[in-house]
């Protein structure tokens, strides 16, 4: 390394870089808005200092896309709140103010993005990728790149696009009937391709890479044939990376410290079950804990997935929850648009409500099925979105919304299936949630250290549930 940028906070994840040709700056997004800074002339060694920062209101940006529009810059961005927000350069760097043009509906978990032919395209992490219109943000129907878990996205021409996942590279070319087709992966191991930036002199892109097994890596490969040039190590998990044409440096800003946060600590580990625990940045600045648990089942694929998907098990078998029902069900009836979820309502129970409050939580969770893994992705929502009717039958479920209970939120949780034959398969939980309330620490430890056996017990007996349910058909 031979600069850094100035007056950046640890606690204040960066996840994307632009840069201004017309004003010859730097943009770097942050959670509270924009830092400004000079474009390093040179590879001399600098500590470039902050111009200034534009605050921007309500929910923090993420991934950035600047482009030129009848002679006026303009970017494109992802925030924390899921929605893709357009503004102008000239407003940030003349005015100093963050005025946006337009801000796209919600999505589920938007990251990178590009633009081509007047069209956004922005990567939905659980949905594939969303295509929005550039005057108006209204979104689009129409074919794009299926990408499960995607991270980066680049068009390399109007038939071609350059997109990261969580295992590799892929380059996608549209067909005559406008239909995307993966025609080259990357063929080294990567465990979450991140960030990707294509620079088109050389014909190489450069890949951010998280590896449990090989660390933060910055990868370099062909565009042509996507085989790897050389890798080299990072200090820091880097989302944003990109090569100034001006000074030849290679710019990176990192969302994270791996010491501090990108690292999965083992907190427990028992008859091939793992428990691991990983602290992470949340809107606020402060840290909370997101969970990984994985293991081995002697069950078919399909009946984890039953089992699991069926949260009406764990309450007949008694597991983590006092009550746990579909309140909407678009798994059995899947929707217009063809998509399977359903929204569920769960409870936990509580030693003693004086001491430990009971928790409620209110979820969607989102059903697929990727290279033969099955997948269930699930996240908090809003109880006053719920269709009137839902919300009037929610109100017969007994304990519902019943003093001394509290709202908890699931930020996220990601269940994957996979076989291993036609009677085993592996298992993988990544969660993270806000409880929302005080719990004792003591209680926090004690159930780290049977999180194992308690993860294997409640799946095995959702198991044998939905077995003899089978056989009583």
């Amino acid at each position: 390394m031979i600069g850094q940028f100035d007056q950046l906070s640890p606690k204040d994840p960066v996840f994307d870089i632009a840069i201004s040709k017309k004003y010859d700056t730097i943009l770097i997004p942050q959670r509270v808005g924009i830092s400004i800074y000079n474009r390093p002339s040179s590879r001399e060694t600098f500590h470039l200092e902050q111009l200034f920062k534009v605050e921007k209101p309500n929910s923090g940006l993420r991934c950035m896309k600047l482009v030129e529009e009848e002679g006026e810059e303009f970017i494109y961005a992802t925030d924390y709140s899921s929605t893709v927000v357009k503004f102008s350069v000239s407003d940030i760097m003349i005015r100093k103010v963050f005025s946006i043009i337009w801000q796209s509906e919600s999505f589920s978990n938007l990251w990178g993005l590009d633009v081509l032919n007047g069209k956004v395209y922005a990567v939905d992490n659980m949905k594939s990728v969303k295509i929005l219109d550039c005057k108006s943000g209204a979104t689009i129907s129409e074919n794009a790149p299926n990408v499960a878990e995607g991270y980066g996205i680049h068009f390399l021409s109007e038939k071609q696009a350059v997109v990261s996942n969580s295992k590799k590279v892929e380059i996608f070319e549209r067909d005559n009937f406008g239909n995307w087709n993966s025609i080259k992966q990357t063929q080294f191991p990567m465990e979450a391709a991140y960030s990707i930036f294509c620079e088109e002199s050389s014909g190489l892109i450069y890949v951010c890479d998280d590896s449990k097994l090989h660390g933060l890596n910055i990868h370099v490969v062909r565009q042509n044939d996507l085989t790897l040039v050389k890798s080299f190590p990072i200090p820091s998990l880097h989302f944003g990376v990109m090569v100034d044409d001006k000074s030849g440096l290679l710019e990176q800003v990192a969302s994270a410290d791996r010491k501090d946060s990108s690292v999965w600590t083992l907190e427990a580990e028992k008859d091939g079950v793992s428990v691991y625990s990983r602290p992470v940045d949340n809107q606020e600045g402060g840290l909370e804990l997101a969970f990984r648990i994985s293991g081995l089942l002697k069950a078919s694929v399909e009946e984890a997935f039953e089992a699991t998907r069926n949260v009406h098990y764990k309450v007949v078998q008694k597991n983590a929850i006092e009550e746990g029902r579909v309140v909407e069900d678009h798994y059995s009836t899947p929707d217009e648009d063809g998509e399977l979820y359903d929204i569920v309502y769960q409870r936990t129970p509580s030693p003693n409500t004086y001491i430990i409050a009971k928790r409620e939580f209110f979820s969607a969770r989102y059903f697929t099925e990727i290279e033969g893994k099955k997948l269930i992705f699930e996240r908090s929502i809003n109880i006053n979105d719920l269709a009137p009717q839902t919300l009037k039958s929610m109100k017969k479920i007994p304990g519902f919304n019943e003093p001394g209970a509290i709202e908890g939120t699931i930020k996220f949780s990601i269940v994957e299936f996979e076989a291993i034959s036609e009677t085993s398969s592996k298992f993988e939980v990544i969660s993270k949630m806000n409880l929302n309330g005080w719990i004792p620490m003591k209680l926090i430890n004690n159930l780290m250290k049977i999180a194992p056996q308690k993860a294997r017990d409640d799946i095995e007996s959702c198991i044998d549930t939905y077995r003899k349910s089978k056989q009583q058909k």
